[in-house]
């Protein structure tokens, strides 16, 4: 397990049960006493839960009214599957606690009716001051009352205080929930929270409101010019021709828990799509926009950031959006459907597709609960052959889906006669990962399975005549199984988090266009491909074609409030629940001059692309499109321009940062301004110049 149970866990383990059990105390009422024992197994179910959770999110689950709202029968049903990764002592612990609980319930009514009638605060009012005039001053009572305050001070003192000692020695997240625990984590939220109520009530400080005149995608826009500015060298990838496709069908197959880190493992688990990754269309480095299945569907699809916080399906699935698919529908007449073997209200999928541009969706009933990947693939390529139109087509896997355990390997065998073999080869793992041995063997068997189920889906489409006319894009949805803390936090942070990616073009295109890249550069390189140079997109999204180069690399990963940046220079880390910035790794000796720019325009563009969610303005994005092709330099020069001297379409922040002269549009005299030459792939400097 990736989450210790340390001394501190279990001294705020010692002072809930105090507080349990002292409310018992206090009162009489049975309801009361009932409603205590139901919080107390709400409690240790949750506990139970985020024993999972935090082994695939390294988090703990927050809980709202909202995302309790999201629960629903598919949720429930998935989750079954997750006991097996929570070791057996937390469920005798939990046994023991809730048979306790119960046990006083039962008892307490009887044996001590005495004492209630002294504490019972409902029928009782205890005046400490009238007693002490009286000579009757109850030290007993007096003594429970001060002990109940005292403890939950003490509580709250020690949250905050072990809280904030952890992320002075480190910022980790992994290393602050292991020494807090969850009940410490919880407590330290209810202080929080009651803090910031205090705060808007009587506010110590005068919060100053800023309004700007731009509408939020352009300020989206700037924030994120400025944020390439800071990168300073010029991406190291090669110029390259956008090849262009009429109408071809369209496969997002999105690869569920499948980490680059698993790939390396020799021989590969996967190497029919390690072959694909070789020989056609990627990047060096992948990332994912979040560490959830549905916000990478959200993020790929849409073009944009999903919220800090999220899942977009419990948080936001009301919203209006306009997405790729919707897009193809209006622009090209494409037929679109969705295909996944579960429950369609999982995520909220029944909701969210249709508003993403999704027409069909093919989910259970259609197919059984954890039905084959081979089957849901072989019949969506049979629905492509059949088509009259072109078709955009977006696959969910669910074969690799966790827990990775014996169970799962025999429900397969079972019930689509799939024969899922552990990885027998010596392991050569580079790196730590936080689980044992077994599931890891289990893990790359499961990887083996997809793998063929990849290949099958290739064959297919060349045997029925498809594959010289689609474009498939595989990769996979999020993060899995975290790497230890310790060593270099770069290589465990890469580890973690860098995801296999691959576009197959008919043409047999290959190279890496892209040094770094994300989800939500996938829907821009496809309009691109489609359009060509000018391509439009909309408003909404943010992120870049991988044969666009007009700016430097870099990607942002939000995953339930903790906010990961990297560059070619520098790589960073916002956690939003602990309010910690960190710097990671710096991998340009100049970064650590810029440190105080990246954490504010970091923080800006977290806000901004948060609110642009919050504030259901996606939808809006329809009516906003833009050019974004070779032929609209002057939209980025007028973006640069607020911070341009020159009027060269370079900032001056980023000037400085390339070594240009930010008072010479044409730093090297070839005739070109140096915002040009950037925005073709030039060196400004003076090295591989434009002909005249």
């Amino acid at each position: 397990m990736a989450l210790n149970f340390s001394f501190f866990s279990l001294i705020f383990v010692f002072l809930f049960v105090f507080n349990f059990f002292a409310a018992f105390l206090f009162f009489r009422n049975f309801v009361f006493r009932f409603l205590l024992v139901v919080l107390m197994l709400g409690l240790i179910i949750y506990s139970l839960i985020n024993f999972a959770y935090f082994e695939i999110f390294n988090t703990f689950l927050e809980l709202s009214v909202k995302r309790v709202g999201a629960v629903n029968e598919p949720l429930l049903a998935l989750l079954k599957d997750f006991y097996l990764i929570v070791p057996r002592y937390v469920y005798v612990l939990g046994l023991l606690l809730l048979g306790s609980s119960i046990l006083v319930l039962i008892f307490q009514s009887r044996s001590l009716r005495n004492y209630h009638r002294q504490l019972d605060f409902y029928s009782q009012k205890i005046d400490f001051l009238k007693e002490a005039q009286r000579g009757r001053y109850n030290f007993f009572r007096f003594g429970l009352v001060s002990g109940f305050i005292f403890v939950n001070l003490l509580f709250g003192v020690l949250a905050i205080t072990t809280r904030h000692e952890v992320l002075a020695e480190s910022g980790d997240r992994q290393v602050y929930l292991s020494k807090i625990g969850l009940l410490g984590h919880l407590f330290y939220s209810t202080y929080d929270v009651a803090a910031s109520k205090i705060e808007n009530i009587w506010p110590t400080k005068t919060k100053s409101i800023q309004t700007s005149s731009l509408n939020i995608f352009e300020q989206i826009g700037i924030a994120k010019e400025r944020l390439a500015d800071l990168g300073g060298a010029m991406s190291t990838s090669t110029k390259v021709k956008t090849p262009k496709f009429d109408k071809p069908n369209i496969i997002f197959y999105q690869m569920e828990s499948v980490g680059a880190w698993a790939l390396k493992q020799e021989p590969t688990p996967m190497p029919f799509l390690a072959s694909l990754i070789k020989n056609n269309l990627s990047v060096d480095k992948f990332y994912s926009n979040s560490c959830t299945t549905n916000n990478a569907e959200f993020a790929s699809m849409c073009g944009f950031y999903p919220e800090s916080y999220g899942p977009m399906s419990d948080l936001y699935a009301g919203n209006n959006y306009y997405c790729l698919p919707g897009v193809l529908k209006e622009r090209y007449g494409y037929t679109t459907a969705m295909f996944h073997a579960n429950d369609p209200a999982f995520w909220n999928r029944t909701i969210l597709a249709p508003k993403w541009g999704i027409d069909n969706m093919y989910f259970t009933p259609t197919y059984k609960v954890r039905a084959s990947d081979m089957e849901v693939v072989s019949d969506m390529v049979a629905k492509m052959a059949t088509a009259t139109s072109p078709t955009f087509n977006y696959f969910v896997s669910f074969l690799t889906h966790a827990p990775h355990e014996q169970k799962l390997i025999d429900f397969y065998r079972s019930s689509a006669g799939l024969d899922i073999k552990p990885y027998t080869q010596p392991l050569n793992i580079d790196g730590q990962v936080s689980t044992d041995e077994t599931t890891i063997r289990n893990y790359f068997g499961f990887l083996s399975a997809e793998d063929a189920v990849i290949k099958q889906m290739f064959a297919e489409l060349e045997t029925k005549n498809l594959l010289q006319n689609t474009i498939v894009v595989l990769y996979t949805d999020h993060r899995y199984y975290p790497f230890a803390v310790g060593g270099n936090e770069l290589k465990r942070l890469e580890d973690f988090n860098l995801l296999p990616f691959v576009i197959y073009l008919p043409e047999k295109y290959t190279g890496q266009n892209k040094h770094l890249a994300s989800q939500v550069d996938i829907a821009p390189t496809i309009m691109n491909l489609l359009e060509g140079a000018d391509y439009k997109l909309p408003a909404s999204f943010i992120g870049r074609s991988l044969f666009d180069q007009r700016q430097n690399d870099f990607v942002i990963n939000k995953c339930l409030g903790e906010v990961v940046f990297a560059n070619n220079d520098i790589v960073v880390k916002k956690d939003l629940t602990l309010n910690k910035f960190t710097t990671v790794a710096n991998l340009n000796e100049f970064a650590q001059f810029k440190i105080s720019d990246y954490q504010k325009n970091l923080e800006t563009l977290i806000d901004l692309t948060d609110r642009a969610v919050q504030n259901n303005l996606l939808g809006m994005s329809r009516e906003a499109s833009s050019t974004v092709g070779a032929n609209s330099v002057s939209r980025v020069l007028d973006l640069n321009q607020l911070t341009d001297t020159d009027k060269d379409g370079l900032s001056d922040m980023r000037e400085k940062a390339m070594g240009t002269d930010r008072k010479n549009p044409d730093t090297d005299g070839d005739g070109y301004l140096d915002g040009e030459e950037v925005l073709n792939g030039y060196n400004p400097l003076g090295e591989g110049r434009l002909s005249k």
